[in-house]
């Protein structure tokens, strides 16, 4: 009964996650650490869904992910964290090493 009252609670938080507010131009920290700077959001053209647009500020990559997925949590040793989490921080890119 606890692991289906924490599963209910778990989709109930992603879903007010989806609800957040996604801030363009903004710098969010992975949960493992690199950062990333949101460059836009996008609609796909097929499923309709909403995409973030961000760019890898260790190495230049840019990536897509699903918007819900972006700004949900995740369980990372029993713990609720953020997927990415917005700071504050300089930007500086990293040259691609080719």
């Amino acid at each position: 009964m606890w692991d289906d009252q924490c599963t209910v609670a778990s989709e109930v938080f992603n879903q007010l996650a989806f609800m957040k507010k996604l801030e363009i131009g903004a710098v969010y920290e992975h949960y493992k650490g690199t950062k990333a700077k949101v460059l836009a959001e996008a609609v796909h053209s097929e499923t309709g869904e909403h995409l973030v647009i961000y760019v890898h500020l260790e190495d230049g990559v840019i990536w897509a992910r699903p918007k819900k997925m972006f700004l949900e949590t995740v369980t990372i040793k029993r713990k609720k964290v953020e997927r990415f989490k917005k700071i504050k921080e300089k930007i500086l890119i990293k040259p691609s090493k080719k």
